[in-house]
């Protein structure tokens, strides 16, 4: 994270500073320009007033008076009609071309006055030329050489480095500042979690902090669950395996008769019984835990998964005195069949469970609010509004002796509502004491 400020304000610095010296360069060059138009334009008609009534075949005078002019400064040409040079305070005039043909020269013959800028021939630089026309017909140019825009540029590379490894240190600097104050309130729930999470010292830390909060809220809550989970199982592994002891024990110590002993292996039967389904379960619900476990999604009918599982369960039902019925329509979900059947044949078997003697079970499939819905309905003995937000947590038991001796663990809700989650479902009770359950689970 720091070497990213680093860089990025480094980048960015970089970007300006470059820009900045490109358009300072080009200011510089047009200001030095204008300025040096001006000088010369000025120097020229200096000159010219001069030079008014100057001989064009006697130069002496002329050398005599310029001849001194600052090599790198002032560059005077004097030319006669023809473009011949009469004299150059630069170069021998007899070394150098006609010069009849230059811009500025064809510009002051026309119009008086004339110049223009280029790359000079012979003093192999960029220069500004300004021309006029004396009245004895000879030519007066004066010029300047100009520093090119690569020439300011390379001048100012020193200053640009210097910069830029000014720059980089105080960005270094700032890098630092700045992660150090970034992380300061990370740094602080790291050391003391519980109290810096309700604290937040910059507003856009805010989302961080309450993701924070959520996923502290939900690891102390999984954890607290899982203590949980681990005491119930422990107490109910404990129950039936104390029995199958005890009974064991009776019968190995030979202290109980023939017919008792039929009796008390019938009830270790049993226990193992119950001890097995509460192993089965505890597995699946393990399993269910698991959600990168995969699952075979496919279009199902609801309404055939329910007859199945009534048709499983209806000796079940019959042998208790409970009318177990099953009405609705074909509706299609998305789902793993054997989950759905599972908890299906789990909503029945409860209601089944926690009925009465002459009671009825109702499954209905059928769509609501324009979403399939499973219905399960019984005339049993309701479950407490203060209950109903408990029933499907893990081995709650709204009769817990009633449960006992059905064999129930306790956990066929807790599973019926994973199974729910796992298909993106909805499942909620309506319930009221001694007047029966309805359990809904809407797709």
């Amino acid at each position: 994270m720091k070497r990213k400020i680093i860089l990025h304000l480094a980048l960015i610095s970089c970007i300006a500073l470059i820009s900045s010296a490109i358009a300072m360069t080009l200011v510089f060059y047009q200001v030095c320009f204008e300025q040096i138009k001006h000088e010369v334009t000025t120097d020229t008609h200096l000159i010219r007033n001069s030079m008014a009534f100057s001989n064009p075949y006697d130069t002496s005078h002329v050398s005599a008076m310029y001849g001194s002019l600052d090599d790198d400064a002032l560059r005077l040409t004097w030319i006669n009609a023809n473009g011949d040079v009469l004299f150059d305070n630069d170069t021998n005039e007899l070394e150098m071309q006609n010069h009849l043909n230059r811009p500025e020269i064809q510009q002051a013959l026309k119009t008086g006055e004339g110049s223009s800028t280029r790359h000079s021939q012979t003093s192999q630089y960029d220069t500004y030329y300004h021309a006029v026309v004396l009245d004895n017909g000879t030519i007066v140019r004066v010029s300047m050489h100009i520093q090119t825009l690569r020439d300011v540029f390379i001048s100012i590379i020193p200053v640009i480095i210097g910069i830029l490894v000014l720059i980089f240190l105080v960005c270094v600097w700032v890098g630092n500042v700045l992660t150090r104050e970034l992380l300061k309130p990370l740094t602080a729930v790291a050391q003391n979690y519980d109290n810096s999470l309700h604290k937040v010292r910059y507003k856009e830390l805010e989302p961080v902090m309450q993701m924070l909060r959520t996923q502290h809220e939900k690891i102390l809550s999984a954890a607290t669950s899982r203590q949980d989970f681990t005491a119930n199982v422990t107490h109910e592994l404990k129950t039936p395996i104390t029995a199958i002891s005890g009974y064991a024990e009776l019968i190995e110590n030979n202290i109980v008769s023939q017919s008792e002993t039929q009796r008390l292996a019938a009830q270790i039967r049993k226990s193992a019984a119950r001890l097995l389904t509460l192993v089965c379960d505890i597995i699946q619900l393990s399993e269910l835990d698991h959600q990168e476990l995969p699952h075979h999604f496919e279009n199902v009918d609801l309404y055939c998964l329910a007859r199945e599982a009534c048709n499983t369960l209806e000796s079940v039902a019959r042998s208790k005195n409970i009318t177990l019925s099953c009405e609705g329509e074909a509706l299609c979900v998305t789902g793993d069949a054997s989950l759905l059947r599972e908890m299906i044949e789990n909503l029945i078997q409860n209601a089944i469970t926690y009925n009465k003697a002459g009671g009825v079970v109702c499954v209905c499939v059928q769509r609501t609010e324009g979403r399939p819905t499973l219905i399960v309905k019984d005339t049993g003995i309701g479950i407490s509004t203060d209950q109903q937000a408990h029933i499907f947590e893990r081995f709650y038991r709204v009769d817990k002796g009633r449960s006992r001796q059905t064999g129930g663990t306790g956990l066929g809700l807790a599973i019926v509502k994973h199974i729910a989650d796992i298909h993106s479902a909805h499942i909620d009770v309506i319930s009221a004491l001694n007047k029966g359950s309805e359990f809904r689970v809407q797709f």
